[in-house]
């Protein structure tokens, strides 16, 4: 499947400072060393503009496989490989990346992949009535075949290549850069920016990347860099005890991210900071959302409901 987006709203400043990227000449060289940077409108500051110039593209390959077999086993599947490009994922800012173009006269440059381009995915779902007590294990006691029979078993497993974002560098280098909150400035790409293993203690290679030229931009891509993947697997086993033609006990034992694996946020993309390219976070596995607590741990509860 595929899909195109035209016109879409984006923001851009029209008085963004002309830097040394955008016009080399003494003029512009001697005000941005003495002055600062001019602006083309230079009675009004910093300006948003709203225009309807934004693109994107989607492309996908999506699988699905649904079996019920015969002997109460139930088998779900989806799988999709894509590819998401775009001008900018959103209006407004993410963790990902500003969604502001870092020079506001190129906007050609922006053209990357999507904040929420996830090359690949998987959700499988199962369902499982174990034989135990009937088919297989069938005792002559009565009481034990009650026991052990009746029991489901259940999961579904999610996992997914990582989120791409952009790196910057703050400190206003370009000496274009938009207000702090909004940092736009990208440094230079001089390298492989993945190390040979990454950790959460160096998921992006610092070598990898320089500061720009002083009053130049710098000629990072968008959204050139991807995040940690993230695995999920929720398990739960569950019995029916018939207590009566209209009461029924169910039970539940569930288990919520079985393996125990943590999932990583983004690492620190600013190349100014010194823990540039180390995670301090991680994510909530289902919700995608920065959890700040210890990774979302394996949890185990058990429950009990009586229906009538």
């Amino acid at each position: 499947m595929g899909t195109r987006g035209l016109h879409l709203p984006r923001r851009v400043d029209p008085n963004q400072p002309i830097n040394l990227s955008v016009d080399n000449s003494p003029a512009v060289a001697q005000e941005c060393l003495t002055t600062g940077c001019p602006r083309p409108y230079p009675l009004f500051a910093q300006m948003s503009y709203a225009e309807a110039s934004g693109s994107s593209i989607y492309h996908g390959l999506q699988v699905k496989v649904d079996r019920h077999f015969a002997k109460g086993l139930a088998l779900l599947a989806a799988y999709t490989y894509s590819k998401a490009i775009d001008t900018n994922s959103t209006f407004l800012s993410t963790n990902a990346n500003a969604n502001i173009p870092q020079n506001s006269r190129n906007l050609a440059a922006e053209k990357g992949l999507s904040d929420f381009d996830h090359r690949h995915r998987l959700s499988f779902a199962y369902n499982y009535d174990l034989p135990f007590g009937n088919a297989v294990w069938r005792t002559e006691n009565h009481s034990v075949n009650y026991a052990i029979s009746g029991w489901q078993l259940s999961g579904i497993v999610t996992a997914q290549s990582g989120s791409v974002f952009t790196p910057i560098i703050s400190g206003n280098i370009s000496g274009a850069s938009e207000e702090p909150g909004d940092t736009t400035d990208r440094p230079d790409l001089v390298g492989n920016p993945i190390p040979a293993q990454q950790t959460p203690n160096q998921w992006i290679s610092v070598a990898a990347f320089a500061s720009p030229a002083p009053l130049h931009f710098g000629n990072a891509g968008r959204n050139i860099l991807v995040g940690p993947g993230l695995f999920s697997w929720d398990f739960a086993m569950l019995r029916d005890f018939r207590l009566a033609e209209s009461k029924t006990l169910e039970f539940r034992f569930e288990m919520f991210n079985l393996t125990n694996r943590p999932n990583f946020d983004f690492p620190e993309n600013d190349l100014a900071s010194p823990s540039f390219g180390q995670i301090f976070n991680t994510v909530q596995p289902l919700a995608g959302l920065a959890s700040g607590g210890p990774g979302d741990p394996r949890e185990i509860q058990f429950g009990l409901k009586f229906l009538w």
